[in-house]
């Protein structure tokens, strides 16, 4: 797996991700990472998303401080996944300092959730977008997401800890539908397990006196620290099926769908889209309707039916970077 070598690339993201640059370093790149945001803590991200004017001057120091320490430095490519701490100002700029650098991005969220894609889009060499609106919309490659690779190391069971399996952050109605979908299966006797997340008990406070859709009765459900992905393949290691609830305005599928696809889990998705994918397959996902949950019998006790093995790797993260960086 050296489809990478000798190339450098220049590599931002939003959050802390080892095992993008393992992944590229193991395929034989040399990688120079940065998060794309000056910190990680809750208030930076919640400013850049609604008010970033508040915190323009300091993101802007940040992002020419990475100028200053790569500008001698010769990339082949510089990539990046969500873009929306950077201005035009400062793409623009990166540009300038790697003329010969193809640009990059990928746009991991719906552009109704990200503002600054919109305004960033048309900068880039290449740009792909996960959402199919978005991707029609503003005339670049659309490119659903992926697994990472070691989730195909799974152990398939006949027996789990865990009928079914919800991590994810908590939001809209997400509660609502995964709680029950979870009372419908365990009235029939079957054990679950959630974890609804959230980055402070100040905002699930918040969001508990407003947002009427989040009537929770046991808080005891919502965690404040994110899983390592060594813990979250241990969960899906114990559990026979996941749950995906996508937010409502997004059409785009979750990193859920395709972890389930990786470890060759059932899905139970309220994402009508899926139906239109290569991997689909109505015995291994169950698609449901948010405001009727019915879950068939004869789903729950079926096999997961695997699927062509072209089409299970063509989603591996592993792929997926060769179709993003090297237009495969």
């Amino acid at each position: 797996m050296n489809e990478f070598k000798g190339k450098r690339i220049l590599f931002f993201t939003t959050n802390p991700d080892p095992y993008f640059n393992e992944s590229l370093q193991r395929m034989g790149a040399v990688v120079d990472y940065y998060s794309e945001r000056p910190n990680q803590n809750t208030l930076t991200k919640v400013l850049i998303r609604i008010n970033r004017k508040m915190i323009s001057s300091m993101v802007a120091r940040y992002h020419e401080r990475i100028l200053e320490e790569t500008k001698d430095n010769k990339y082949d490519i510089i990539f990046f996944i969500r873009c929306e701490a950077f201005s035009r100002e400062t793409l623009i700029k990166f540009r300038a300092y790697h003329p010969n650098a193809k640009m990059v991005v990928f746009f991991w969220d719906s552009f109704v959730y990200n503002k600054n894609s919109e305004k960033v889009y048309d900068l880039f060499d290449r740009a792909f977008a996960f959402e199919k609106g978005d991707a029609e919309k503003y005339g670049i490659s659309f490119l659903p997401l992926f697994y990472y690779d070691s989730y195909s190391d799974l152990p398939i069971r006949h027996e789990y800890k865990y009928k079914s399996l919800f991590i994810g952050t908590l939001h809209s109605d997400r509660y609502k539908i995964v709680t029950s979908i979870q009372e419908w299966l365990r009235d029939k006797g079957f054990k679950n397990f959630a974890w609804f997340y959230l980055p402070s008990k100040v905002l699930f406070y918040q969001m508990y006196l407003t947002d009427r859709k989040i009537k929770i009765r046991d808080k005891q459900i919502v965690k404040y620290k994110t899983l390592s992905l060594e813990e979250m393949q241990k969960l899906y290691s114990d559990s026979e099926i996941i749950i995906d609830v996508q937010s409502p305005k997004q059409i785009g599928l979750t990193m859920r769908t395709f972890e389930a696809l990786g470890a060759r889990r059932k899905l139970i998705t309220s994402n009508k889209d899926i139906v239109n994918y290569d991997f689909y397959n109505p015995s291994n996902i169950l698609v449901i309707d948010r405001d009727h949950i019915a879950i068939p019998d004869k789903f729950l006790t079926e096999s997961y039916q695997d699927i062509d093995e072209t089409i299970y790797k063509k989603y591996s993260l592993s792929s997926w970077l060769k179709r993003v960086l090297l237009d495969e």
